[in-house]
């Protein structure tokens, strides 16, 4: 009987953990570092309260820091998904929240997905121009999609809809995201084959 040798982790495992706000995350995010995969990918959905990835707190002690790697894990985030809730009675998520992590995921060079701005969103006029400005709660968009989930109506800083790739070498994922366009330069047919593999991946 002939055995078959493979590298671990599998190249086409990639694992993920759902978050909703800064506590879950930091409950879950570093149960996922500890765990073989060949790329490992957070799902920032819905977003129910704002999240600092560089802060999570690692069992040595240390944090995730700027680059969103473990050091003592030699492990990083490969990839974060964000978005808000949909539904008729979807909660609150606010565009800073989602600007706040594309930013993180740029500081990082690890790739960002904003799949949708949720049925809810809120943040007002002034957070469109100044991510920095006073947050307006009372503000709310009202977008035709009814999820939020059409790019062409976001605002142009939210338009990224990136996707990581992995070398060859299972046991050291990177990612590439100056190969990697905006939902606005992928175009309708590029979104769509791109929403495809990306319900494919999960």
């Amino acid at each position: 009987m002939s055995v078959i040798s493979t590298a671990w982790p599998v190249r086409s495992v990639w694992l993920g953990v759902s978050v909703e706000n800064q506590a879950t995350a930091d409950a879950r995010i570093p149960w996922l570092l500890k765990t073989p995969a060949a790329l490992r990918f957070v799902s920032y959905e819905p977003a129910l309260g704002p999240v600092d990835f560089t802060k999570i707190c690692l069992s040595d002690g240390d944090f995730l820091g700027p680059y969103l790697h473990s050091l003592g894990l030699d492990t990083r985030l490969d990839w974060i998904i964000c978005g808000g809730e949909s539904g008729l009675n979807a909660r609150p998520c606010h565009l800073a929240w989602l600007r706040s992590v594309v930013k993180q995921c740029q500081n990082a060079r690890v790739p960002c997905w904003v799949k949708q701005l949720g049925s809810h969103s809120v943040g007002g006029c002034a957070a469109l121009v100044d991510p920095d400005s006073p947050a307006l709660w009372d503000s709310r968009f009202h977008w035709q999609h009814r999820a939020g989930a059409d790019p062409s109506e976001w605002p142009t800083d939210l338009q990224v809809q990136q996707f990581p790739e992995v070398h060859d070498d299972n046991t050291h994922p990177h990612t590439h995201c100056e190969r990697i366009e905006s939902a606005g330069a992928l175009g309708h047919a590029g979104q769509a084959s791109a929403a495809a593999a990306y319900r494919s991946v999960l």
